[in-house]
């Protein structure tokens, strides 16, 4: 476990660029680790309101708003940032330049998670990635799990897996 942990805080360096494992055991320990994290968050009830945070109010009205059409290409955009950063800031401006050096709430990932599945301009592999990469984030730094939204963080969980088992077939 201890050496899968290693491998996903390197990858999360290097913005898993010129990272290839053909390591077998790399999947079983993926879905071992995230098993036990997922039990640790069960116990959570704790959600927090960020208001200095815009990301995270933008994606979460986003979700709630279920007008997915009107707002795909600030979906799109926020999308584009988390690839090539791996990480979101707090505040952009109109443009979507970065006004702030501080990164965003870790429930702002997850609410981009959910919005990517439902986006139709990506295709399941995009999709996966990119959740896979959330998750991974997630994951692997634990001391910030303890503001997360607990039913939104199960649901990508379950997106996770759904997506797996469609590209198995």
């Amino acid at each position: 476990m201890r050496k899968y942990k290693n491998f996903i805080r390197n990858c999360i360096k290097k913005n898993y660029k010129g990272i290839t494992s053909f390591d077998k055991s790399l999947i079983k320990n993926l879905f071992l680790y995230r098993k036990d994290f997922l039990a640790k968050i069960k116990d959570k009830t704790n959600v927090k309101n960020f208001k200095k945070d815009k990301t995270y109010q933008n994606l979460k009205k986003i979700y709630f708003e279920n007008k997915l059409n009107k707002n795909q290409k600030k979906i799109l955009i926020y999308y584009r940032k988390f690839e090539v950063n791996t990480s979101l800031k707090r505040f952009y401006d109109n443009r979507f330049k970065k006004k702030t050096k501080s990164e965003t709430n870790y429930c702002s990932y997850i609410y981009l998670g959910l919005l990517l599945y439902k986006c139709k301009k990506l295709n399941i592999y995009q999709k996966l990635n990119c959740i896979l990469k959330i998750l991974d984030k997630i994951c692997s730094n634990p001391k910030n799990n303890k503001d997360l939204d607990k039913l939104a963080t199960m649901k990508l969980f379950k997106l996770e897996n759904y997506l797996i088992q469609r590209i198995k077939k």
